[in-house]
This record gives C-alpha cells, structure tokens and sequence, in this order.
C-alpha cells in the first residue's frame, strides 16, 4: 500500500496543489518558504495518529485557511480568505499484497451510503467522481445523520458486509477530509472511499475508523519532539511496538521480582504523605479507600506506558533530553524495527521533514543510507521535503523528484521532475544546487570561480540575495544538455563560456586540428525564449549568431574549426554580436578565460586555469588582493550586471574605466 495521489485545495500558501507518489522514496525540494511543509502538514491531518475531524482538535485553524491578495481594477488591495480545506488522501493497494485483517477487524465499523433505488438493498452506491478538482465537494453533498440510505459494516456481522467482504478485493482507496469556516466556527469531516481497479466509482463511507491499519504512518516534522513522535497510546505505532515488546512480562521472572521490588521501595518512600491523605480526606468521604505511589505500572496490559528512553551517548540522559540528530536518527530506527518486526503484513509511510537537520555532512549521508533501507524493496514508502544535497542522490535514479515553488498569485505549485532523466546529467552533488536556484549560470569548469569572485567584489552578496546559483558543467559539451536541464525545470538560465563557444561544430571535420563541441547556435530555442535573453525577439539573436557562424565557416574555415580570439578574425559583426550577447545572458569572451589573467607569468598563453590555480587565487584575495587587481574583468562585469540585476559598486567601477 502507498499513498498515490495527494490532492489539497485551499489549505495555508496552497490555493490547489495536485501531487502524484510513486512506490519507494519521493524527494520533495524548493526554497525556503515555497511551501513544504504545507504538504507534509496537509498529509500528517488526514493519515497522522490525530483523528482528523475530532471537533475538540486544533488541527485546524483559521489561519490554516488559504489566502491571497488581489488587486481591485481601482488599485484597492483586497484580501481573499478561503472558507474551505479539502484535503484527498488516495491509496493504492500492489496486487499481491494482503490487508492486516488482525489489525482492521479491531476497528469500529463504519456505515456507507447505499442510495434508495440503486440496483439492491445492502448494495453500496457507487459514487461517480470523474473529476475530483471540480466534483470534491460531492463527497460531502450527503449527510450520515440525515439519510436513510446506509448499511453498517462491521467485523462481527455475518452477512456479505464484513470488513472482509468488503475490502479484500479492493485495490484503491481514499480518506477526503474537508474543513469549512463557518459563522458558527470550523466544521471538520472525513469520508473513506473504495472503489475497484477498473472503475471511476466510489463507494462512500461516511466514517474513517479503518485509517492506519490499512497504510501505516510516521510523520516527523522539522523539529523533532520524541513526546509527540513517541506517544505511548494504543492506537500509535510507538504504542503499539512497546505493547508487543512487553507482551511476554508476565513469564519474565526476574522482571516480575524486580517490579515488585521497585513497588516496595515506593510504599515505603511515599508512605507518610499516603497515610496523611487517606487520614485527612478519603477515609472520611470514601471509606476503605487505599492511595499509592508507584513508579511502574501495576498491570500487564500498562507496562509498556511507563517505559521511557534513554540514550548513552557519553552521558545517560532521556531521548528528548539529546540533540536532535540523535532523537531523529533513533526515532527513525525505531520505526523501522516496528515495520520490520511488528507491522508485517501491512506497509508503512514515513515522512521526514528536512532529515538534514542539525546533522553533519557524514550523518546525513548515513541517514540517507537509513531510509534507502527502510523502503524494504519498496514494501514500504518515504517522502521527504530537503534542501539537503545528500538527499537529492545520482546513484539512485529511480526515485520521485518533486520541485516545490511559490509564485505570486498562485501560491505553491509544484513540478514532478523524472529523476532517470535528470540526474545522471548531475555529476556531482555541488550541480544538486540548481534545484534549489531561481536563477542558474553555466559555466564550463574552474571558471565558476573566477564567476564568484567577480560576483562577490562587484556585486557584494547579490548572488546569495537573488538566489542565484553558478554551476560548472565539467566541459563544453554539457553546456547545451544542462541548459536544457534547467530550461524544463522552469528554471532561469545563463551561460558563460570561452570565445569557441561561438565556433566549431558538433561533428569532426577531417583536415582540421580541433575538438568537436555544441556551440551557442545549438542551445535549444527555450533558452533565446526567456525574458533576459530575447523574449519574443528570441529567434532574431538565434539568427545573428547562425549567420555569422555560416560566414565564418565559409569564409575563413580554418579560422572557424582552430581559432580561439576574436582577435584571429576582421569580421565587423562579431565585436557588437559579443557585447549584445553578454547582455542578454550569454557571457562569450574575447578569448579565454587564461587571456584575461594580468600576470601572464602565472597563468598565460599556453597554461590552463586549473584547480592548483584555485587555490592561489583563493589565498591572493585572502591577503588582500583584488580580483582587478588580477584579471581584466570589465567583460565579466557586462555579463554579470544584467543577471545579478544591481550596480556595481561605484568605487571598483570608476577604477575599471580609469584603468
């Protein structure tokens, strides 16, 4: 069993949001504040250990209650508050896997809806819900107390509505939850559905008792709280793993001697103040009436209520005492034992908000590890929402990729990325930081450096302001493939390369000592599309560059297929071609990037910036240098300016125009 289809209507910074899970492990990603969490509350209300409708809850709100600002047509800002939360939970059932009936024949029975006149009396009503984003509130439309039309299901009737009978043969099931803001306050409902595979129909039951048993969850927030996440009640995982823990205390021997020990040392202990209160106040109200204090439970059954945690990491202390790698990395094992060793037959949910959190580089890839584990050959389902690039892997390509943004106007949206096409395009986990840009430059290797440095001395923190990310692509040749990359992310993209990214083809061509590579003429459409490059007149900058790439190819060949300056050339057209381009996201140089150091001695003709020249640029500045003290940067500065959208600063530009 895993959770399919996650639809939520009007909930917090989600006006509509409609999300499809896969089996395994989905990764949910996106900036701060693009309304993650969201999701994950959403889910935790509908399949959490909360009951969802319980009126005496504040699950819900009016806060909770999605809102927007609008503009009238006379100016007037005006906002709009949703008077209602929908919330579809589907579930999908694998072919070959059984339901925990031991677990759902405990529950209370629920009623469906058998309409008056449909085919035979005790026959569910199938509901027709064809389109669930403008039908939802036909879940709704009848009321259990109101109707006449129902038929109780139950696990102690003999007739065909037993859970079995019922549910054994049915694959798809939902919990719709809806919460309306009224004058008379929050109104809270949730129906169970099921339907057959091959059906758009449902069947409609107007109670949700069978809700864990079918898909058990664990949904850990942000920060984690062990008294929240390790509730010791009947009906929570945690309550139920110690119950079976404990189930055999009563032939433990040694445990029995100990416990009564510990009952006597209490008698003794609180002997004084339990005479004084059976003196003073219940023998004379309630007469033979008997008060104790104990420190465990006195009966099998509530054991497993008075056990508490403790971790020794160094020093012995309670669970919710340690920091919160240890409490998330235990919580997570214990789960997993629990799915492994206890919940069987059924599957398990886990959901993990932000598992990166206050955990070092080398946890997070154990805890990584850990959930990789849990998944049990995908018997078992995770989502987590991350920033951390150690969740976002390139050795598992499989798994579900979901980028999570907010836009105004529309609130959170959502994109569902195919991780075996994108990832193995990441190289390394620095190129994961893309998906958490709204703005990318691609650049071709150790010139993501210079890029920064630049960026950092002339535009003093605007890349991190503007959440702009600068990431090398390890070669010409993944240049035009990652734009294409970021293009179907929705992401905004630029490209910084050597002057040759104007020249050659992606073919060899015999009679000419040069390495085939794309060039700016093969960056897709999509890319001239954007509104920083060309918008509309897209297509006219596409054409500037293909007619001035078939001139130079017919004209001076050689020149085309070897040359590296624009020096090499006296054609009138490529000066303004490399001045317009830089403006408009296309960062060409006038050669390469090694031309542009100063100190030719250092890195000049003949010698490529390499990674040992990182580390000296990196310990120049350290000491005091200035990037234009090092490099002619002005081209770099025409490149940047119009991406980072800000000045310069005034003092490093008047020095750039007297030098």
């Amino acid at each position: 069993m895993y959770l399919k289809r996650l639809y939520i209507r009007g909930f917090r910074s989600i006006s509509e949001l409609d999300l499809e899970f896969k089996p395994g492990k989905n990764v949910i990603i996106g900036r701060n504040n693009s309304g993650k969490s969201n999701v994950i509350q959403a889910l935790d209300i509908v399949l959490g250990e909360f009951a969802p409708a319980y009126a005496k809850s504040e699950n819900i709100t009016e806060a909770d209650f999605h809102s927007c600002r609008t503009t009238e047509p006379d100016g007037k800002a005006v906002e709009q508050v949703a008077d209602t939360i929908f919330v579809w939970c589907e579930l999908w059932r694998d072919a070959k896997e059984d339901l925990d009936w031991n677990q759902i024949n405990k529950c209370f029975g629920y009623s469906f809806y058998g309409k008056r006149g449909y085919k035979a009396p005790g026959v569910p009503y199938r509901l027709p819900i064809k389109d669930l984003t403008k039908e939802y509130q036909n879940i709704f439309s009848v009321n259990e107390e109101e109707t006449q039309d129902k038929v109780w299901v139950d696990s102690k009737l003999t007739n065909q509505n037993t859970f079995p009978q019922q549910l054994s043969d049915k694959y798809q099931f939902a919990y719709a939850f809806l919460a309306q803001n009224t004058e008379q306050g929050i109104t809270k409902q949730l129906r169970f559905l099921y339907r057959e595979s091959d059906s758009e129909d449902w069947v409609l039951a107007f109670r949700a008792s069978v809700r864990t048993e079918l898909l058990q969850s664990a949904i850990l927030p942000s920060f984690r709280d062990p008294a929240s996440q390790l509730r010791l009640a009947p009906w929570t995982w945690f309550g139920k793993l110690m119950k079976h823990l404990t189930k055999d205390c009563d032939n433990d021997k040694e445990l029995k001697a100990a416990l009564e020990q510990v009952r006597s040392a209490g008698d003794c202990l609180f002997a004084q103040v339990t005479q004084k209160i059976e003196n003073n106040t219940l023998s004379v109200s309630f007469p033979d009436t008997k008060l104790s204090f104990q420190f465990n439970a006195d009966t099998k059954g509530d054991l497993y209520k008075s056990c508490v945690v403790y971790v020794d990491d160094g020093f012995k202390s309670m669970l919710m005492d340690k920091g919160a790698g240890i409490q998330s990395a235990t919580i997570l094992g214990l789960f997993s034992y629990y799915t492994k060793q206890v919940n069987t037959t059924g599957s398990a949910l886990l959901c993990v908000e932000e598992p990166e959190l206050y955990l070092h580089p080398h946890a997070r890839r154990v805890i990584s590890d850990r959930l990789d584990e849990f998944l049990d050959n995908n018997r078992n389902q995770v989502i987590i929402t991350t920033h951390g690039i150690e969740f976002v892997r390139t050795s598992d390509q499989t798994f579900n990729l979901i980028l999570v943004r907010k836009t105004p106007g529309s609130g959170t949206t959502a994109l569902t990325i195919d991780a075996s096409e994108f990832l193995p395009l990441l190289i390394n986990n620095n190129q994961n930081e893309l998906f958490f840009a709204d703005k990318v430059i691609l650049c071709e290797g150790f010139d993501e450096h210079i890029l920064r440095a630049v960026a950092d001395e002339v535009f003093p923190g605007e890349l991190d302001r503007k959440n702009i990310s600068i990431i090398s692509v390890e070669g010409k040749d993944r240049l035009v493939s990652m734009c294409k990359v970021l293009l179907k992310l929705g992401i905004e993209c630029s490209v910084f390369a050597d002057f040759d990214f104007l020249l050659r083809d992606k073919i060899k061509v015999e009679g000419f000592n040069t390495k085939p590579h794309p060039s700016a003429e093969h960056l897709p459409k999509e890319f001239f599309a954007q509104p920083h490059v060309g918008g509309p007149d897209g297509g006219k900058l596409l054409s500037r560059i293909t007619t001035l790439r078939d001139r130079l190819r017919n004209e001076i060949a050689k020149g085309f297929y070897e040359g590296k300056k624009s020096s090499e050339f006296k054609d009138a057209d490529i000066a303004p071609l490399l001045k317009d381009l830089r403006q408009k996201g296309v960062g060409l140089l006038d050669g390469e990037l090694e031309d542009l150091f100063k100190n030719k001695s250092w890195v000049g003709a003949g010698r490529k910036f390499g990674l040992q020249h990182v580390y000296e640029l990196r310990e120049l500045l350290s000491a005091g240098k200035k990037v234009q003290d090092l490099l002619e940067i002005v081209s770099i500065q025409d490149f940047l300016a119009p991406i980072l959208g800000s000045k310069a600063d005034s003092s490093i530009t008047h020095e750039l125009k007297n030098s």
